[in-house]
């Protein structure tokens, strides 16, 4: 019986100084090793060019950027700065490049909880912006109830209720929403609401 708790005792003190042995080894490694004051790098192009989380603050960058590049920088940031830099991008212009970038971060930023980028999907998808025009889609991101006091998702969405060739065409509620849209302040609104209620 002492043989064994003799056997036991020396397997166990081995076992410690290995281990305080190896743990000794990466302390002194660890130690011998710089400590990088670089932003932390998303990813490595093959031209050799890297992308970082702060290059968002180099609108330039980010245009050169490309949208996977974009979207992996992103995904370490919170949805709300996603959708400030989805809006620096932003361009009514259809042919501009940097439109693809914006509207995938403004889907990262809806995904990550910031149901303001529903409007601008919205608005994207009424007019063709960097997707294919689809009334369906920009109804459904329009909807999102995050939107239900954004005067603008409101016009937008009496807009597209009152369209006869949407599929969704529902006149009774596209009045109530351009209603709510001019009670709170766009004109425009008015002006469709007016032009419906004469014919």
């Amino acid at each position: 019986m002492l043989y064994y708790l003799k056997f036991v005792f020396l397997l166990v003190l081995t076992a410690g100084a290995s281990f305080v042995t190896t743990l000794f080894i990466l302390l002194e490694r660890e130690k011998s090793q710089p400590v990088s004051t670089e932003p932390e790098i998303i990813v490595q192009r093959s031209d050799g060019l890297v992308f970082m989380v702060s290059d968002f603050n180099n609108l330039e960058a980010v245009r050169l950027g490309s949208v996977y590049e974009i979207k992996s920088a992103a995904r370490k940031l919170p949805g709300k700065e996603v959708f400030g830099h989805a809006l620096k991008l932003w361009s009514d212009r259809k042919t501009d490049p940097a439109r693809g970038k914006s509207i995938a971060l403004l889907r990262l930023a809806l995904k990550k909880g910031d149901g303001r980028a529903a409007h601008y999907l919205g608005v994207a998808y009424i007019n063709g912006f960097g997707v294919k025009k689809d009334h369906v889609a920009a109804y459904r991101f329009l909807s999102d109830p995050a939107l239900d006091t954004n005067p603008w998702s409101l016009y937008y969405r009496g807009l597209l209720l009152a369209d006869k060739t949407f599929s969704g065409y529902d006149l009774r509620q596209a009045k109530i929403q351009l209603q709510r849209s001019r009670q709170k302040g766009v004109q425009v609104a008015g002006q469709l609401l007016d032009k419906i209620r004469s014919h």
